[in-house]
């Protein structure tokens, strides 16, 4: 299956293991409401970019239209994906189980299937890291494709690794405000 539905016009851009809601390290992004279909671009044995598109659009992983709006979506369990929780946070759960990050499990590891109940979720290139967000919006600026980047070209990797901030594996713990950050 590499459909799901959105309602809500509201996706948490997360790994499924994270609850809570930090827009540091996660995105809430407004989306045009409808059938959303997920693909990925593989390269060398993982997954590069993942990408989801409004069903009735032809869109493609290298358009040059791409938005970022997120540039350190946090993944610490080695996925990542595009959810719709009606409006509430994320979940979590536990592997093995049939709550939500037990059945996100079950797609990347055990069926390979891409999307779940709640969206689609994907194994995240070389494992956790921050990774970021791109956009693409229609002629009435509305978003209708979200991409992740797990594996940059070779192109673009002109930033220094050590200006990057180092990455917190413990912030999910942490107590978070009302603040998130939102993609109109």
């Amino acid at each position: 299956m590499n459909t799901f539905k959105t309602e809500s016009g509201k996706l948490y851009v997360t790994d499924p293991r994270y609850m809570g809601f930090d827009p540091k390290y996660q995105a809430l992004v407004h989306v045009r409401p409808g059938i959303y279909t997920a693909r990925v671009k593989p390269e060398g044995g993982c997954i590069a970019q993942f990408m989801i598109t409004l069903e009735d659009r032809s869109i493609s992983f290298e358009d040059q239209n791409w938005e970022e709006i997120h540039g350190d979506i946090a993944v610490d369990s080695g996925q990542c994906g595009f959810f719709d929780f009606n409006g509430e946070e994320p979940i979590g759960g536990d592997y093995g189980t049939d709550d939500f990050y037990g059945r996100a499990c079950e797609a990347t590891i055990e069926t390979g299937e891409l999307c779940i109940k709640e969206g689609a979720v994907s194994r995240s290139g070389y494992g956790e890291g921050g990774y970021p967000l791109f956009v693409l919006r229609d002629e009435n600026e509305h978003i209708v494709a979200l991409k992740l980047v797990f594996i940059r070209d070779e192109e673009d990797e002109d930033e220094d690794p050590e200006d990057e901030d180092e990455f917190d594996n413990d912030f999910y713990n942490e107590e978070y405000g009302d603040g998130m950050e939102v993609a109109l």
